[in-house]
């Protein structure tokens, strides 16, 4: 549902190649080597994470042309740019693939955890009425949630050979509830759109509930990184990070049905990168 409030055909393709989404990664795996700290492989460990996003979203995305793209400007324009599409999902996966070989022996098991949440995700299973995980009534936001916390916080900790560092189940809860934060609010832009037999929980308990839990969510990520900011000395990180949740929040309050791509797709999903942005920035301020 992205596409009318966005004119510019390098931003739309930005946007509908998950190249935004990508960097989100990029940046979100940045930001926990950054908090830990583990600087030894972070950027190729960060870049595989994009890389990865870039092709799984992609790969969901032609899968879902046939059902959707009556429906959809985004589904649309991947069936017009397939063909290019097909060439990025599968450079990106390779791209990838390259990237986590020489950290294999440290990081296999977190690929046979994930692999098999992200596959059943994004491919268009059906059995019987059951059409893949992401149209499990409840299940959705959930599972993007621990799929992008496995990939952002416990794929960089076992990366390092750091699972047993006491902050990773810290941020894997913060970066959760943070993903959780700021997905709720597309339930409520699509809820008059999906299925009913979805029951999303804005469907169920109704948008002004949905964005309340949202924030909730949002409160409990700000309460640990703090906490993780203030024991590890980190306090201008933690006032850059601060002015990206209160954009964050304001951004999901300001979220209905009638907001456009810009709005979510561009803003919303663009605060994966704002947050370790200005923690980064803020890293560099005078702060005692």
């Amino acid at each position: 549902m992205t596409g009318p409030g966005i004119r510019s055909t390098w931003l739309r393709a930005l946007l509908h190649a998950h190249l935004w989404l990508g960097i989100g990664a990029f940046a979100q795996v940045g930001l926990t080597c950054y908090l830990v700290p583990l600087q030894a492989h972070w950027v190729q460990v960060a870049a595989a994470a994009g890389l990865a996003t870039v092709s799984a979203y992609g790969f969901m995305r032609l899968a879902g042309i046939p059902d959707g793209i009556a429906a959809s400007d985004h589904l649309a324009w991947v069936h017009r740019h397939r063909q290019a599409m097909r060439t990025l999902v599968l450079v990106s996966g390779a791209g990838s693939a390259a990237l986590l070989v020489p950290l294999a022996r440290e990081a296999w098991w977190v690929a046979l955890f994930l692999g098999p949440a992200i596959a059943l995700y994004v491919m268009p299973i059906r059995i019987g009425a059951l059409r893949g995980l992401r149209y499990v009534p409840f299940l959705k936001v959930f599972l993007i949630a621990l799929v992008w916390s496995g990939v952002v916080v416990v794929f960089p900790f076992a990366a390092h050979r750091a699972e047993g560092s006491p902050l990773l189940w810290f941020l894997v809860v913060e970066r959760a509830c943070f993903v959780l934060a700021i997905t709720l609010p597309f339930d409520v832009r699509d809820m008059h759109a999906d299925d009913p037999a979805q029951r999303t929980i804005p469907q169920v308990f109704g948008p002004k509930a949905t964005k309340l839990l949202a924030l909730v969510f949002l409160l409990v990520s700000l309460v640990i990184i703090t906490l993780v900011s203030i024991t590890q000395g980190y306090h201008g990180a933690l006032l850059g990070a601060g002015i990206g949740y209160l954009l964050t929040a304001v951004l999901i309050l300001r979220s209905t049905s009638g907001r456009d791509a810009v709005h979510y797709n561009l803003l919303l999903d663009g605060t994966l990168i704002f947050v370790p942005v200005l923690a980064l920035l803020g890293a560099y301020l005078p702060v005692p």
